[in-house]
């Protein structure tokens, strides 16, 4: 919220778009915000790469459910924190080459808002291909909700006999 405050007390004439980035840009501050969410990511990336490493070779791989869900887990972790530190890092990158309030800048942060966005949502299909039980999970799921819309689509658009009364004219 003091974002906001901050926002819109310093800069009243700046045009906002809507997007909820609006309220971040230029605010002022005594240390880059980038900076300090890129040093936790680092330090989780670095933990989960530990994790892996010993569940590689100290751990029981040999069965093949747990290979294809240690195989999942690995690039889900992969894909969300390599977004976030993709986003990161492009946004520091365009910040040094563009002005916070130019066009151009917002473009290139909606752009990497979408791929970080993309790299959030891809657990669903890494754990559709790799996982059986979660392909069956979605398929029965899947079908429950397509009766559903089926019913729903039956009973508003199929015509029904409705009742007519004769009004007589006086």
């Amino acid at each position: 919220m003091s974002a906001l405050i901050i926002s819109v007390t310093e800069y009243p004439n700046w045009p906002v778009t809507g997007y909820i980035g609006d309220l971040v840009i230029s605010v002022p501050s005594p240390f880059n915000t980038a900076y300090v969410l890129l040093v936790p990511l680092m330090g989780s990336a670095l933990a989960h790469i530990i994790v892996g490493l010993l569940a590689k070779y100290k751990g029981d791989l040999a069965d093949e459910k747990i290979r294809k869900l240690f195989r999942s887990l690995s690039l889900i972790i992969i894909a969300n924190i390599g977004g976030y530190v993709i986003f990161m890092i492009g946004i520091n990158v365009f910040l040094r080459v563009l002005s916070p309030s130019s066009p151009y800048f917002w473009h290139a942060n909606v752009y990497l808002s979408m791929f970080l966005n993309i790299s959030g949502a891809i657990n669903a299909p890494i754990l559709y291909i790799n996982s059986t039980d979660y392909k069956a999970a979605f398929r029965k799921q899947f079908a429950a909700i397509k009766s559903s819309f089926l019913k729903l689509k039956y009973y508003l658009f199929n015509p029904t006999q409705q009742s007519t009364t004769m009004v007589q004219k006086y």
